[in-house]
């Protein structure tokens, strides 16, 4: 149908002409003067956007026989018939919601037709477009903090659970009955078990994320961890490193002794070995001058 276009009814619009792309859905209202939103379905989406695009669509369903709300207040006969019955299917998405733009959350596109054969050639060709986009997930673990978010965290997460069913999205979930438990698991699982799942779900705060991250990683990473400062020479002794003299106003003031100390060893090489630190030349720094206490060099010698 990619080009055609295909008139059908659309909850809470009205009769759009729509045509399928590669990307995504397109719809046209015939009737923009009637455009209104009514208070089932598309009223309550968070915007109306003239594309849908398969990347936002977690779900296509296909329904029963049954009403399809038009533009509030309009008794318009639509293909033969008024619009309170007909064939429908719904196209479940995620979008941005209009009060929080930050937060995304789930609406619904009910369109309807006459016909049941073309209600069902819709959603097959819809189905096979957002299946056949990679990177979606088909099965998840899912660890679920029961004490997180004021002991709602299992409401929380059955609140949502129905979106993973509609999607196909396998789910193992695991609520955690201790602190560590999420890291525990995560840390004994080998990878082969891992490998099974496409994504970690936490649904609870930073604390079981943190879990999670490290359980994931620690027994996983064996690189070592970089060399510290101290390991480049650079730095001497914690007694060296205190020859700093205070000026009375909070303003450390390093001594001869302790800028000789942050020089690296061996600080007479070429400019070429130690390009940050040059030494082959002078820059205008008399060390003798960073001590105040120091006499001047002119005068009676």
């Amino acid at each position: 149908m990619q080009g055609d276009g295909e008139v059908l009814f659309l909850g809470g619009v009205g009769e759009v002409a729509v045509t399928l792309g590669h990307d995504g859905l397109s719809f046209l209202p015939l009737h923009p003067e009637l455009g209104s939103s009514c208070l089932s379905s598309i009223g309550l989406l968070p915007k109306l956007e003239n594309k849908i695009k398969f990347s936002d669509v977690y779900a296509v369903e296909l329904l029963d026989e049954g009403p399809v709300c038009g533009p509030w207040n309009t008794r318009i006969v639509v293909q033969g018939k008024k619009n309170s019955e007909m064939h429908r299917f719904a196209v479940h998405v995620i979008t941005r919601s209009r009060k929080h733009p930050s937060q995304l959350v789930p609406c619904e596109y009910l369109f309807g037709h006459k016909d049941p054969e073309t209600c069902k050639s819709l959603v097959e060709h819809l189905s096979a477009c957002i299946n056949n986009e990679q990177d979606r997930p088909k099965n998840l673990m899912v660890f679920v903090h029961p004490l997180c978010g004021k002991g709602r965290g299992c409401k929380n997460w059955e609140m949502v659970a129905p979106l993973f069913d509609r999607a196909n999205v396998n789910t193992k979930v695991i609520i955690t009955k201790r602190a560590g438990h999420a890291y525990d698991t995560l840390a004994s699982i080998s990878d082969k078990e891992l490998k099974k799942f496409d994504g970690v779900v936490a649904v609870g705060g930073d604390g079981l994320f943190n879990e999670i991250l490290n359980g994931l990683l620690n027994s996983r990473n064996k690189t070592s961890y970089p060399p510290t400062p101290e390991g480049f020479g650079y730095f001497g002794s914690t007694e060296k490193c205190q020859g700093y003299k205070n000026d009375g106003l909070n303003n450390s003031t390093p001594t001869s002794e302790a800028v000789n100390v942050m020089l690296p060893v061996g600080s007479n090489k070429s400019d070429d070995h130690e390009p940050l630190l040059s030494t082959g030349q002078s820059v205008g720094l008399d060390i003798s001058s960073l001590n105040p206490n120091t006499e001047s060099s002119t005068g009676g010698q």
